[in-house]
């Protein structure tokens, strides 16, 4: 992410991120993960990678942001049921134009300036709070 002066900008906290899938990917070994390859809606640069994964003891919705790099990772885990549920709904969308969209709630919050542009002092990682979906079928 950009670095930007914390003291020539207003800023704002934000706790929920808005992504938009470019891309998907399906891994299947021994057990199924899907990579999304996403944007921003509501911060100016960067991009996202999503890895969903196979519900495992301990695992916790996380969110990585680095500091040398424009990049975010986020690791979530689903129970196989919804990832299958997840996988169809994506294949319904694959010839449509419209973009699906991933909405994730925060539990910390991120600081960005009017311009879009996200403050990164030191590399973070936050738990996620709440994931939701919107996949355009028609």
């Amino acid at each position: 992410m950009k670095l930007v002066d914390s003291n020539k900008e207003n800023w704002k906290e934000i706790n929920k991120i808005v992504l938009i899938v470019n891309a998907v990917d399906f891994d299947y070994s021994e057990k199924l993960a899907i990579n999304l390859n996403c944007n921003f809606e509501n911060i100016s640069k960067g991009r996202c990678r999503v890895r969903i994964n196979e519900k495992e003891k301990k695992c916790v919705n996380s969110l990585s942001v680095l500091s040398n790099q424009a990049l975010m990772m986020v690791n979530i885990f689903y129970e196989y049921v919804e990832i299958e549920k997840l996988v169809n709904f994506i294949i319904l969308n694959k010839n449509n134009k419209k973009k699906i969209k991933g909405f994730i709630e925060i539990f910390d919050n991120l600081m960005v300036n009017d311009s879009g542009y996200l403050y990164v002092n030191n590399e973070m990682e936050i738990k996620i709070k709440k994931i939701s979906w919107n996949i355009p079928i028609i």
